[in-house]
């Protein structure tokens, strides 16, 4: 594994702490902060709760990782790898995982949506905290849940559950992410109510190396707020930090090339488009659309990765 994919601070997965459990479940508030609880579990539980995180080390011990980027498309052993510096330093969901103890959950927070939950385990110095996107109160409470022992009685109070062979994100708190699904990391870290309201900020920083017309901003920030294709494809562009080099020149050439007409979309040596262009444009800019070199075929590309 090369630097820049994690090597400096990825643990040894074979032999990670698993002491001092915390069970930890998180939703989002009617502000869209993530609330993070933790729940009491005793002995029989946790040493249960161990098997999902058992499963996943054995897993990251045997897969190979991968830089994460919005382009990236994870094979079926592999898993992503994302630097802290790469995470929102201010996000709620950042900040309530790393603490080392949160409020106790009381039975409330039991009846809530529930955005995942997560096992927490090792010392503060090197904690790990193995997060499933998962709601452990789905399809539980439309049920009439029965106990038998002498007769059969009515569970009364809130059940949970909980997968013993699936977790989708593990944070090494202070040092960054590794990811199985890249599905849920999008969801919890990327696409998020709290996220999605910094869009205006990412179309300005776009703005700042690509001039955009006052029109073409709104335009992006209407359509990157409500279409997740094209806000990813708006960070991969600004991650990728390449368009500072690129010349209006090359910009038109592009445009020719892919049958978009300068003319159009270039007004006072500024990006011009309506919402409705948004994805063409952002697939122009992310290097998203192309030729096939036998067949002239134009394609779109979705998912894609820096040949090594």
């Amino acid at each position: 594994m090369t630097s820049s994919s994690g090597a400096g601070w990825m643990p040894n997965w074979s032999s990670i702490p698993t002491g001092s459990m915390t069970l930890l479940i998180g939703w989002e508030s009617s502000e869209h902060h993530v609330q993070v609880r933790r729940l009491p579990i005793n002995k029989t539980v946790a040493q249960d709760l161990l098997q999902p995180i058992t499963v996943t080390t054995d897993r990251l011990t045997n897969y190979n990782p991968a830089v994460y980027s919005p382009d990236l498309e994870l094979d079926d052993e592999e898993y992503a790898v994302v630097p802290r510096e790469q995470l929102d330093p201010a996000g709620s969901l950042l900040a309530n995982l790393e603490t080392l103890a949160p409020p106790e959950a009381v039975q409330n927070d039991l009846t809530r949506a529930m955005l995942f939950y997560a096992l927490a385990v090792g010392p503060a110095s090197g904690r790990l905290v193995f997060v499933r996107r998962a709601n452990p109160r789905a399809n539980l409470g439309r049920k009439y849940m029965t106990l038998f022992g002498d007769e059969l009685s009515r569970v009364t109070s809130p059940l949970l559950s909980f997968d013993l062979d699936l977790i989708d994100l593990v944070l090494v708190a202070g040092k960054g992410l590794t990811v199985l699904s890249l599905k849920a990391y999008e969801r919890l870290f990327r696409d998020s109510p709290e996220l999605l309201a910094r869009t205006p900020g990412k179309v300005a920083e776009l703005n700042a190396v690509m001039p955009l017309t006052p029109a073409a901003q709104a335009a992006l920030t209407e359509a990157a707020g409500r279409n997740s294709r094209i806000r990813a494809r708006l960070l991969a562009t600004l991650g990728r930090g390449y368009l500072t080099s690129v010349s209006k020149a090359r910009l038109k050439a592009e445009m020719h090339k892919h049958g978009l007409d300068p003319a159009h979309h270039l007004v006072g040596g500024k990006l011009d488009f309506t919402a409705d262009e948004s994805l063409t444009i952002m697939q122009l800019l992310n290097e998203d659309l192309t030729v096939g070199g036998l067949s002239d075929t134009e394609f779109i590309i979705n998912k894609k990765s820096p040949r090594t």
